[in-house]
């Protein structure tokens, strides 16, 4: 029964379409033009394309290719597979989203696989979600390196002056196509300090959190990474985007956001649904006229425009979709079902994940088979992206042009602020 549960329809048909591809391989009468093979080879999963890699080197110098890498790349990203990290043990865990149907009672378990390898860096991060872009996942502490959870590649990047802290500082893993690089951006605030000989750099002063990197990785959409940034005592109140190929900074609009006069909690995590930014906002009243909890969801339909933020959905404290969580603060988006009035999301105080109705405002729980203790979870498309092939990211003809570390400061201008952010750009 796990074993059905655990692999879906589309694998099985997917294991058919490369049973047969051995089949006429190894039949020496037929032969498939390499077109064709490779039209063929590019609508299978990456988990498949691994293994069809060691069929013939005709078959594996298609899927190198670095042209059908990156169009393969293209059409995972679409994916929807879920990576669990399970606090009470080492491994990873991931399933598929489609894998999931519902029985009558809307409860539906699912089983995890384990991935078959864990780097160890990640033992060092105390939860998902991480910095990832294109089925690459950045990871570390002390040190900081890119892994495939697919090809369980790994490559360890130069050291970071400022040994940035995740939970404080924003650290983002992103594609630059102008450059056609792979860039990690790790940006930490500073505090100008008025001294008898001027001004002091005080560097490192990672208590002065004005990046709310504890809020959630940053997240990489049109070619920039984007943080949500809230700083009460400057009145700072906006989402930053980094962008990867100009290396300069620019102001999101925010969505016309409920405005409360005593608010005790409020916490917004950015995130991606289909395609579009997504800012979820919590509010925590703190007044006797007012002590409501609010959830809302924004998805900015044309990215860039502030007309386009639409309000995806909203809960309150008395929605009876807080009876089984008791907290909004802590549900995360992770992902659209097939029907896209239909939202998979994770609370994660409550180590719960529950399929959201927009339409009718009800819930239905999923249940990850198996698993115990504090689970977080992210989606992630999964990609034959190689990180020491031609293709790849340390590859021969990457490495030519990267062979420098650049660093690279840069101020954002801000009335009646004294606040720099220092903004370190590898390139990997």
């Amino acid at each position: 029964m796990e074993n059905d549960i655990a692999r879906s329809k589309e694998e099985k048909e997917n294991d058919d379409v490369v049973e047969t591809l051995n089949l006429i391989e190894n039949d020496k009468s037929s032969t498939i033009p390499l077109d064709i093979c490779r039209e063929i080879l590019i609508l299978l999963p990456a988990k498949s394309l691994i293994r069809l890699r060691a069929v013939s080197k005709d078959w594996r110098s298609v899927i190198d290719d670095p042209i059908f890498v990156k169009a393969h790349t293209d059409k995972q990203l679409s994916s929807k597979a879920i990576i669990i990290r399970n606090s009470s043990d080492q491994p990873l865990y991931s399933f598929d989203l489609d894998d999931l149907n519902f029985a009558a009672n809307g409860l539906q378990k699912i089983a995890a696989s384990p991935l078959d390898y864990t780097p160890s860096g990640l033992s060092l991060l105390k939860a998902f979600p991480v910095s990832m872009c294109n089925g690459l996942i950045l990871v570390g502490g002390k040190s900081w390196e890119i892994w495939n959870p697919l090809t369980h590649e790994r490559l360890k990047l130069p050291r970071i002056k400022c040994n940035p802290n995740p939970e404080k500082e924003a650290i983002g893993l992103g594609y630059d196509y102008t450059s056609d690089d792979y860039k990690v951006v790790v940006i930490h605030p500073h505090r100008l300090h008025r001294r008898r000989h001027g001004r002091e750099n005080i560097a490192c002063q990672t208590h002065a959190a004005v990046v709310e990197g504890s809020h959630g990785p940053s997240v990489l959409l049109h070619g920039a990474l984007h943080w949500t940034m809230f700083y009460e005592p400057y009145g700072i109140n906006t989402i930053i985007a980094f962008d990867l190929g100009s290396e300069k900074y620019r102001q999101m609009p925010l969505p016309p956001l409920e405005k409360r006069a005593y608010v005790g909690v409020q916490e917004r995590y950015l995130s991606v649904l289909d395609g579009c930014l997504v800012l979820s906002d919590y509010s925590q009243a703190d007044s006797r006229d007012d002590e409501r909890e609010l959830y809302d969801v924004w998805v900015m339909k044309d990215y860039g425009v502030e007309d386009s933020w639409i309000k995806l959905f909203s809960l309150e404290d008395e929605d009876c979709f807080f009876c089984c969580f008791e907290f909004g603060r802590d549900l995360r988006p992770l992902a659209y079902m097939k029907d896209k009035t239909q939202i998979f999301l994770q609370h994660t105080l409550y180590r719960g994940f529950l399929i959201f109705d927009v339409k009718s405002n009800s819930s239905k729980s999923v249940e990850i088979h198996g698993l115990t203790g504090t689970l977080h979870a992210q989606c992630i498309p999964r990609t034959i992206f190689r990180l020491h092939d031609n293709c790849g990211v340390n590859g021969s003809v990457a490495r030519n042009r990267r062979r420098r570390r650049m660093k690279r400061t840069s101020n954002m201008n801000m009335s009646d602020t004294n606040v720099k952010l220092l903004c370190e750009r590898y390139n990997i």
